[in-house]
Protein backbone atom coordinates (compact mmCIF):
# COMPACT_ATOMS: atom_id res chain seq x y z
CA UNK A 1 0.00 0.00 0.00
CA UNK A 2 1.46 3.38 -1.02
CA UNK A 3 2.12 6.18 1.43
CA UNK A 4 -0.56 8.41 -0.13
CA UNK A 5 -3.19 5.66 0.21
CA UNK A 6 -2.17 5.06 3.82
CA UNK A 7 -2.50 8.77 4.64
CA UNK A 8 -5.89 8.86 2.94
CA UNK A 9 -7.13 5.88 4.96
CA UNK A 10 -5.86 7.45 8.17
CA UNK A 11 -7.65 10.70 7.30
CA UNK A 12 -10.90 8.86 6.62
CA UNK A 13 -10.54 6.96 9.89
CA UNK A 14 -9.90 10.20 11.79
CA UNK A 15 -12.97 11.84 10.26
CA UNK A 16 -15.12 8.84 11.17
CA UNK A 17 -13.88 8.91 14.76
CA UNK A 18 -14.64 12.63 15.02
CA UNK A 19 -18.10 12.17 13.56
CA UNK A 20 -18.78 9.26 15.89
CA UNK A 21 -17.72 11.31 18.90
CA UNK A 22 -19.90 14.18 17.79
CA UNK A 23 -22.83 11.80 17.42
CA UNK A 24 -22.30 10.16 20.82
CA UNK A 25 -21.65 13.44 22.61
CA UNK A 26 -24.72 14.91 20.94
CA UNK A 27 -27.05 12.41 22.66
CA UNK A 28 -28.01 13.50 26.15
CA UNK A 29 -28.33 10.96 28.97
CA UNK A 30 -32.09 11.51 28.84
CA UNK A 31 -32.24 10.68 25.13
CA UNK A 32 -30.14 7.57 25.66
CA UNK A 33 -32.62 6.50 28.34
CA UNK A 34 -35.45 7.20 25.92
CA UNK A 35 -33.83 5.10 23.19
CA UNK A 36 -33.32 2.27 25.70
CA UNK A 37 -36.99 2.64 26.67
CA UNK A 38 -38.04 2.37 23.01
CA UNK A 39 -36.11 -0.87 22.61
CA UNK A 40 -37.24 -2.40 25.92
CA UNK A 41 -40.95 -1.81 25.35
CA UNK A 42 -41.03 -2.27 21.58
CA UNK A 43 -42.06 1.28 20.70
CA UNK A 44 -42.01 2.32 17.04
CA UNK A 45 -40.97 5.97 17.16
CA UNK A 46 -38.65 6.73 14.25
CA UNK A 47 -35.60 8.72 15.32
CA UNK A 48 -35.97 12.34 14.28
CA UNK A 49 -39.68 12.13 13.49
CA UNK A 50 -42.24 14.54 14.92
CA UNK A 51 -43.73 11.75 17.03
CA UNK A 52 -40.27 10.83 18.35
CA UNK A 53 -39.64 14.40 19.44
CA UNK A 54 -43.09 14.66 21.01
CA UNK A 55 -42.70 11.44 22.98
CA UNK A 56 -39.16 12.32 24.01
CA UNK A 57 -40.46 15.59 25.42
CA UNK A 58 -43.12 13.71 27.40
CA UNK A 59 -40.49 11.22 28.55
CA UNK A 60 -38.37 14.05 29.96
CA UNK A 61 -41.41 15.38 31.81
CA UNK A 62 -41.88 11.90 33.27
CA UNK A 63 -38.27 11.86 34.48
CA UNK A 64 -38.84 15.18 36.26
CA UNK A 65 -42.02 13.81 37.82
CA UNK A 66 -40.17 10.71 39.07
CA UNK A 67 -37.64 12.94 40.80
CA UNK A 68 -40.42 14.88 42.52
CA UNK A 69 -42.28 11.73 43.59
CA UNK A 70 -39.11 10.16 44.96
CA UNK A 71 -38.32 13.29 46.97
CA UNK A 72 -40.95 12.11 49.47
CA UNK A 73 -39.02 8.93 50.25
CA UNK A 74 -37.73 8.84 53.82
CA UNK A 75 -36.91 5.16 54.22
CA UNK A 76 -36.11 1.95 52.33
CA UNK A 77 -39.70 0.69 52.50
CA UNK A 78 -41.21 3.75 50.82
CA UNK A 79 -42.55 3.56 47.27
CA UNK A 80 -40.14 4.50 44.52
CA UNK A 81 -40.93 5.71 41.03
CA UNK A 82 -39.21 5.48 37.67
CA UNK A 83 -39.48 4.56 34.01
CA UNK A 84 -42.37 2.18 33.34
CA UNK A 85 -44.05 1.23 30.06
CA UNK A 86 -46.17 4.37 30.49
CA UNK A 87 -43.30 6.89 30.60
CA UNK A 88 -44.07 8.16 27.08
CA UNK A 89 -47.67 9.05 27.96
CA UNK A 90 -48.88 12.31 29.41
CA UNK A 91 -50.82 11.96 32.63
CA UNK A 92 -53.97 12.80 30.67
CA UNK A 93 -53.27 10.09 28.08
CA UNK A 94 -52.55 7.58 30.82
CA UNK A 95 -55.79 8.40 32.61
CA UNK A 96 -57.95 8.32 29.49
CA UNK A 97 -56.59 5.00 28.22
CA UNK A 98 -56.18 3.03 31.46
CA UNK A 99 -58.22 4.77 34.14
CA UNK A 100 -61.21 6.09 32.25
CA UNK A 101 -60.02 9.68 32.68
CA UNK A 102 -60.78 12.38 35.20
CA UNK A 103 -62.63 14.43 32.61
CA UNK A 104 -65.36 11.79 32.43
CA UNK A 105 -67.79 10.66 35.08
CA UNK A 106 -66.13 8.76 37.95
CA UNK A 107 -65.57 5.19 36.82
CA UNK A 108 -66.49 3.58 40.13
CA UNK A 109 -68.63 4.02 43.20
CA UNK A 110 -66.97 6.46 45.57
CA UNK A 111 -68.55 4.91 48.65
CA UNK A 112 -71.16 2.31 49.45
CA UNK A 113 -73.30 1.77 52.56
CA UNK A 114 -72.20 -1.19 54.65
CA UNK A 115 -75.59 -2.83 54.11
CA UNK A 116 -75.05 -3.30 50.36
CA UNK A 117 -74.87 -7.07 50.07
CA UNK A 118 -76.73 -10.12 48.88
CA UNK A 119 -76.55 -13.10 51.19
CA UNK A 120 -73.33 -13.30 53.15
CA UNK A 121 -69.77 -14.35 52.61
CA UNK A 122 -68.39 -17.50 54.19
CA UNK A 123 -66.88 -15.50 57.06
CA UNK A 124 -67.88 -12.00 58.02
CA UNK A 125 -65.11 -9.65 59.09
CA UNK A 126 -64.07 -10.29 62.68
CA UNK A 127 -61.98 -8.31 65.17
CA UNK A 128 -58.32 -8.76 64.37
CA UNK A 129 -57.66 -11.61 66.81
CA UNK A 130 -55.76 -14.81 66.24
CA UNK A 131 -54.83 -14.03 62.66
CA UNK A 132 -51.26 -14.06 61.35
CA UNK A 133 -49.31 -10.86 60.87
CA UNK A 134 -48.63 -11.87 57.29
CA UNK A 135 -50.88 -13.67 54.84
CA UNK A 136 -50.91 -14.00 51.06
CA UNK A 137 -52.64 -16.04 48.40
CA UNK A 138 -49.50 -15.89 46.26
CA UNK A 139 -47.42 -19.04 45.86
CA UNK A 140 -50.11 -21.50 46.96
CA UNK A 141 -49.97 -25.16 45.97
CA UNK A 142 -52.21 -25.81 44.21
CA UNK A 143 -52.30 -22.23 42.90
CA UNK A 144 -55.31 -20.00 43.50
CA UNK A 145 -54.20 -17.02 41.39
CA UNK A 146 -54.05 -16.98 37.61
CA UNK A 147 -51.27 -15.13 35.79
CA UNK A 148 -51.20 -11.33 35.88
CA UNK A 149 -53.28 -9.93 33.04
CA UNK A 150 -52.74 -6.84 30.88
CA UNK A 151 -55.83 -4.76 30.16
CA UNK A 152 -53.97 -2.77 27.51
CA UNK A 153 -55.57 0.51 26.50
CA UNK A 154 -59.05 -0.55 27.61
CA UNK A 155 -60.21 0.70 31.00
CA UNK A 156 -61.68 -2.70 31.81
CA UNK A 157 -59.91 -3.10 35.15
CA UNK A 158 -63.28 -3.36 36.91
CA UNK A 159 -64.11 -6.52 34.94
CA UNK A 160 -60.69 -8.03 35.61
CA UNK A 161 -60.86 -7.42 39.36
CA UNK A 162 -64.27 -9.08 39.60
CA UNK A 163 -63.33 -12.07 37.45
CA UNK A 164 -60.05 -12.55 39.32
CA UNK A 165 -61.90 -12.72 42.63
CA UNK A 166 -64.29 -15.29 41.16
CA UNK A 167 -61.31 -17.34 39.95
CA UNK A 168 -59.53 -17.26 43.28
CA UNK A 169 -62.57 -17.88 45.46
CA UNK A 170 -63.61 -20.82 43.30
CA UNK A 171 -60.07 -22.25 43.48
CA UNK A 172 -60.01 -21.90 47.28
CA UNK A 173 -63.30 -23.76 47.46
CA UNK A 174 -62.73 -26.50 44.87
CA UNK A 175 -58.91 -26.63 44.47
CA UNK A 176 -59.50 -26.10 40.74
CA UNK A 177 -58.22 -22.87 39.18
CA UNK A 178 -59.92 -21.61 36.03
CA UNK A 179 -58.75 -18.70 33.87
CA UNK A 180 -62.08 -16.93 33.37
CA UNK A 181 -63.26 -14.39 30.80
CA UNK A 182 -63.12 -10.69 31.67
CA UNK A 183 -64.40 -10.00 28.15
CA UNK A 184 -67.70 -11.66 29.01
CA UNK A 185 -68.25 -9.27 31.91
CA UNK A 186 -67.31 -6.32 29.68
CA UNK A 187 -69.70 -7.35 26.91
CA UNK A 188 -72.66 -9.02 28.54
CA UNK A 189 -73.64 -7.01 31.60
CA UNK A 190 -76.57 -4.64 31.30
CA UNK A 191 -75.71 -2.35 34.18
CA UNK A 192 -76.47 1.21 33.14
CA UNK A 193 -73.49 2.65 35.00
CA UNK A 194 -71.03 0.34 33.23
CA UNK A 195 -69.34 1.77 30.14
CA UNK A 196 -67.10 -1.01 28.88
CA UNK A 197 -63.57 0.25 28.37
CA UNK A 198 -64.49 3.64 29.85
CA UNK A 199 -65.12 2.23 33.31
CA UNK A 200 -67.63 0.27 35.34
CA UNK A 201 -69.39 0.11 38.70
CA UNK A 202 -68.00 -2.69 40.86
CA UNK A 203 -70.92 -3.03 43.26
CA UNK A 204 -73.60 -2.79 40.59
CA UNK A 205 -71.81 -5.39 38.45
CA UNK A 206 -71.66 -7.77 41.42
CA UNK A 207 -75.38 -7.17 41.94
CA UNK A 208 -76.03 -8.02 38.29
CA UNK A 209 -73.95 -11.22 38.41
CA UNK A 210 -75.70 -12.28 41.60
CA UNK A 211 -79.22 -11.65 40.31
CA UNK A 212 -78.71 -13.35 36.94
CA UNK A 213 -76.44 -16.18 38.15
CA UNK A 214 -74.74 -15.89 34.77
CA UNK A 215 -71.89 -18.38 34.59
CA UNK A 216 -68.53 -17.01 33.50
CA UNK A 217 -66.79 -18.99 30.77
CA UNK A 218 -63.12 -19.76 30.27
CA UNK A 219 -60.98 -16.96 28.87
CA UNK A 220 -59.89 -19.16 25.97
CA UNK A 221 -63.54 -19.54 24.92
CA UNK A 222 -64.27 -15.81 25.19
CA UNK A 223 -60.86 -14.12 24.79
CA UNK A 224 -60.00 -10.57 25.75
CA UNK A 225 -59.97 -8.03 22.88
CA UNK A 226 -59.15 -4.69 24.56
CA UNK A 227 -62.56 -3.36 23.52
CA UNK A 228 -66.17 -4.00 24.44
CA UNK A 229 -68.47 -5.65 21.91
CA UNK A 230 -71.90 -7.25 21.71
CA UNK A 231 -72.40 -10.21 24.02
CA UNK A 232 -71.47 -13.54 22.45
CA UNK A 233 -74.55 -15.59 23.30
CA UNK A 234 -73.04 -18.82 21.97
CA UNK A 235 -69.85 -18.49 24.01
CA UNK A 236 -71.59 -17.83 27.32
CA UNK A 237 -73.68 -20.99 27.00
CA UNK A 238 -70.65 -22.91 28.28
CA UNK A 239 -70.13 -21.04 31.55
CA UNK A 240 -68.50 -22.65 34.58
CA UNK A 241 -68.38 -20.33 37.59
CA UNK A 242 -71.18 -18.15 38.94
CA UNK A 243 -71.58 -15.75 41.84
CA UNK A 244 -73.64 -17.21 44.70
CA UNK A 245 -73.58 -14.09 46.85
CA UNK A 246 -71.43 -11.10 47.60
CA UNK A 247 -70.83 -8.10 49.82
CA UNK A 248 -69.83 -4.59 48.80
CA UNK A 249 -68.93 -2.44 51.79
CA UNK A 250 -67.19 0.71 52.84
CA UNK A 251 -64.40 0.11 55.37
CA UNK A 252 -62.99 3.61 55.78
CA UNK A 253 -61.80 3.85 59.38
CA UNK A 254 -62.21 0.08 59.83
CA UNK A 255 -59.44 -1.38 57.71
CA UNK A 256 -58.54 -4.07 60.22
CA UNK A 257 -61.89 -5.58 59.29
CA UNK A 258 -60.60 -5.79 55.72
CA UNK A 259 -57.45 -7.50 56.96
CA UNK A 260 -59.52 -10.05 58.89
CA UNK A 261 -61.75 -10.66 55.89
CA UNK A 262 -58.78 -11.36 53.61
CA UNK A 263 -57.51 -14.02 56.01
CA UNK A 264 -60.85 -15.54 57.02
CA UNK A 265 -62.57 -15.45 53.65
CA UNK A 266 -60.36 -14.69 50.66
CA UNK A 267 -59.48 -12.03 48.09
CA UNK A 268 -61.15 -8.65 47.90
CA UNK A 269 -61.83 -6.35 44.99
CA UNK A 270 -61.49 -2.64 45.53
CA UNK A 271 -61.85 0.69 43.75
CA UNK A 272 -58.87 3.03 44.16
CA UNK A 273 -57.23 6.20 42.90
CA UNK A 274 -54.35 4.98 40.71
CA UNK A 275 -53.23 8.29 39.23
CA UNK A 276 -49.66 8.01 40.54
CA UNK A 277 -49.35 4.32 39.65
CA UNK A 278 -48.19 5.35 36.17
CA UNK A 279 -44.64 5.59 37.52
CA UNK A 280 -44.70 2.98 40.31
CA UNK A 281 -41.70 0.65 40.50
CA UNK A 282 -41.92 -0.87 43.98
CA UNK A 283 -42.10 -0.20 47.70
CA UNK A 284 -45.09 0.73 49.84
CA UNK A 285 -47.35 3.51 48.53
CA UNK A 286 -48.08 6.08 51.26
CA UNK A 287 -48.54 9.34 49.32
CA UNK A 288 -49.54 10.83 45.97
CA UNK A 289 -53.16 9.65 45.81
CA UNK A 290 -56.55 10.67 47.15
CA UNK A 291 -59.37 8.95 49.00
CA UNK A 292 -61.96 11.18 47.35
CA UNK A 293 -61.85 9.92 43.78
CA UNK A 294 -61.45 6.39 42.47
CA UNK A 295 -60.60 5.57 38.87
CA UNK A 296 -59.23 2.03 38.92
CA UNK A 297 -60.05 -1.42 40.30
CA UNK A 298 -57.73 -4.07 41.73
CA UNK A 299 -57.70 -7.39 43.56
CA UNK A 300 -56.33 -7.50 47.13
CA UNK A 301 -54.67 -10.89 47.69
CA UNK A 302 -52.91 -10.51 51.03
CA UNK A 303 -51.34 -8.29 53.64
CA UNK A 304 -48.12 -7.91 55.63
CA UNK A 305 -48.08 -6.33 59.08
CA UNK A 306 -44.67 -7.61 60.19
CA UNK A 307 -42.68 -4.45 59.39
CA UNK A 308 -42.81 -0.80 60.39
CA UNK A 309 -45.28 -0.01 57.58
CA UNK A 310 -48.18 -2.50 57.27
CA UNK A 311 -49.41 -2.98 53.71
CA UNK A 312 -51.89 -4.71 51.45
CA UNK A 313 -50.61 -6.97 48.69
CA UNK A 314 -52.49 -5.82 45.60
CA UNK A 315 -52.74 -7.41 42.17
CA UNK A 316 -53.00 -5.08 39.19
CA UNK A 317 -53.93 -5.70 35.54
CA UNK A 318 -51.15 -3.86 33.68
CA UNK A 319 -48.96 -6.85 32.90
CA UNK A 320 -46.18 -8.60 34.79
CA UNK A 321 -43.50 -6.07 33.74
CA UNK A 322 -45.18 -3.31 35.75
CA UNK A 323 -44.53 -2.79 39.46
CA UNK A 324 -43.57 -5.84 41.52
CA UNK A 325 -44.22 -8.45 38.86
CA UNK A 326 -47.66 -6.96 38.27
CA UNK A 327 -48.36 -6.35 41.98
CA UNK A 328 -48.06 -3.35 44.29
CA UNK A 329 -48.05 -2.62 48.02
CA UNK A 330 -50.37 -0.02 49.59
CA UNK A 331 -50.16 1.06 53.22
CA UNK A 332 -52.87 -0.24 55.54
CA UNK A 333 -54.68 2.54 57.37
CA UNK A 334 -55.94 6.01 56.54
CA UNK A 335 -57.97 4.79 53.55
CA UNK A 336 -54.95 5.43 51.36
CA UNK A 337 -55.86 5.90 47.68
CA UNK A 338 -59.48 5.28 48.69
CA UNK A 339 -58.79 1.56 49.00
CA UNK A 340 -61.47 1.14 51.69
CA UNK A 341 -64.23 3.10 49.94
CA UNK A 342 -65.81 0.33 47.88
CA UNK A 343 -64.64 -3.18 48.76
CA UNK A 344 -66.22 -6.36 47.48
CA UNK A 345 -66.02 -10.03 48.43
CA UNK A 346 -67.60 -12.98 46.66
CA UNK A 347 -68.82 -16.53 47.09
CA UNK A 348 -68.96 -18.90 44.13
CA UNK A 349 -70.48 -22.25 43.27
Amino acid sequence: MGRRMWKLLMLVFFILVVLLNIFVIGISPEEKMFNDFIIKYGKTYKNGSIEYQKRFGIFKESLARHKWLNSYRTGPHDAFYGVTQFADLTQEEFASSLLGGRARRPAFVLSRPKSDHQGKVTETAQPNKDIPKKYTLQGRHPPVLTSVKNQGTCGGCWAFSIVECLETQHALKTRTLYDLSAQQVLDCNNVGSDHGCSGGNLCETLKWLNSTKEKVVLAKDYPYKQKSESCDIVAISHGLVYLKNYTCHQYAGEEQEMVSLIYRHGPLLAAIDATSFQDYMGGIIQHHCTAHYDNHAVQIVGYDQTGPIPFYIVRNSWGATWGLGGYLHIKIGGNLCGIANAVGSVNTN
